[in-house]
């Protein structure tokens, strides 16, 4: 049974521990070759102590996932775009994340083909709510027809992981935005 412990700083260092060792460990293996105990080794920690902090394999996955998108809307709301540098400020925000995050790239890329319906509900969400937060920023810049631009965008956002999953330097959105 998951225990809860909200005003523990180690309880929360701990758990952010766990989660950085589980996209390691996820992102290299795969969701349904990884087991908790792959996990705690990756942690340092005992395979029963990773359920002091997630019911099962499934909820941290979920919690994992559910992180590695909200990193890529913290970042793309960090900053105002203007008009004429949004697409490009867009990119290079996406393009750091992929050399912080790398482990994170390739686990998106998993994420797309997991069939339980739990993760895929929550990717659907992710990927909503990220194009709804594109929409936004292309409608506050005053461009045209902000929705199939947002739909765009994270389609050659989707191209990127893909080129960067391949070692492939000619499918990078640096060039401009175009693919």
């Amino acid at each position: 049974m998951m225990q809860t412990k909200p005003n523990s700083h180690l309880y929360e260092e701990r758990r952010a521990a766990i989660l950085e060792a589980a996209i390691e460990v996820f992102a290299k293996l795969g969701y349904h070759k990884v087991t908790t105990a792959d996990i705690s080794a990756k942690a340092g920690i005992s395979q029963p102590y990773v359920y002091r902090f997630f019911e099962s394999k499934e909820a941290l996955f979920l919690e994992v996932v559910e992180l590695i998108y909200d990193r890529i809307a913290v970042e793309f709301s960090k900053a105002e775009y203007k008009n004429d540098t949004l697409l490009t400020d867009l990119i290079t925000s996406y393009e750091e994340l992929m050399r912080r995050y790398p482990n994170e790239i390739l686990l998106q890329i998993q994420t797309w083909g997991i069939a339980e319906e739990n993760v895929q509900q929550l990717v659907k969400k992710s990927l909503e709510n990220l194009k709804e937060l594109v929409q936004q920023k292309f409608d506050a810049a005053g461009l045209g027809d902000t929705e199939n631009l947002a739909k765009d965008f994270l389609a050659r956002g989707i191209l990127c992981n893909l080129a960067f999953a391949l070692g492939s330097s000619e499918l990078s959105l640096s060039n401009g935005g175009r693919v």
